[in-house]
């Protein structure tokens, strides 16, 4: 999901005109709104993040870091508000992953338990976290069935796309040895279909993030982030 996100975002032209000024990004479709403060707490993460990347004091954080991490939990919120209301929780895409959610569940409770136990926080606070921490859960796990479900169709492996991608790798890959080919590497069929797949997963999953970007007509508000900019330099 990160690389995808990092590829979608890459080609999107950043807009500067004001849309509501305690939003730092709005759309025009549904009127979702990106608040200041989930920006920041968001900002917080995504320095976090880079910087375990690259290592402390290689990298200097600009508006442009700011202006790709909005778009980045911009697109986070769409993706969450069409998978809320798509009623995939219904469908056997969500019911799979019962289980895993359930692990999870149980992993949040051991942890919540022994702040507990341990006198780290109160019940009220314990409470809390622990349905912040599973609505999280609960909503990653909605996401990822949600996009299983769009690309599904599009992720199909046809005999073509084998044939196809067997003439473009020729000699790169193969079911059998080949003494032509010596250093050519022997794969299953279902190795070459995960192949393929992949391949077709990022192609698609550009596409789908660029037309829901066009879809939600998304604006970002350049002067209050340029304030929020200057305001964290301080």
């Amino acid at each position: 999901m990160k690389l995808f996100l990092s590829i979608i975002f890459s080609i999107f032209v950043f807009s500067g005109n004001i849309y509501a000024a305690e939003c730092v990004a709005t759309t025009k479709f549904d009127n979702l709104c990106v608040t200041v403060s989930e920006i920041k707490s968001y900002y917080k993460k995504y320095k976090e993040e880079k910087l375990s990347e690259v290592g402390k004091g290689n990298w200097y954080f600009t508006l442009a870091d700011l202006i790709d991490a909005t778009k980045a939990l911009t697109f986070e919120k769409i993706l969450t508000h069409e998978a809320e209301k798509s009623g995939v929780e219904k469908t056997s895409y969500f019911k799979r992953y019962g289980k895993d959610i359930e692990r999870k569940y149980k992993e949040i409770n051991r942890y919540v338990d022994g702040l507990l136990k341990e006198k780290k926080i109160t019940k009220q606070e314990a409470e809390k976290l622990r349905k912040r921490l599973k609505k999280a859960v609960y909503l990653r796990y909605l996401k990822k069935a949600y996009l299983n479900m769009e690309l599904a169709d599009y992720l199909k492996v046809t005999s073509d796309d084998i044939a196809n991608f067997m003439e473009a790798h020729k000699g790169e890959y193969g079911f059998k040895k080949d003494p032509k080919h010596p250093k050519m590497k022997v794969i299953s069929k279902v190795e070459l279909v995960n192949l393929i797949r992949k391949e077709k997963r990022m192609r698609v999953a550009q596409e789908f993030g660029e037309s829901l970007w066009k879809k939600y007509g998304v604006t970002l508000n350049k002067k209050l982030l340029e304030k929020i900019d200057e305001e964290l330099d301080k």
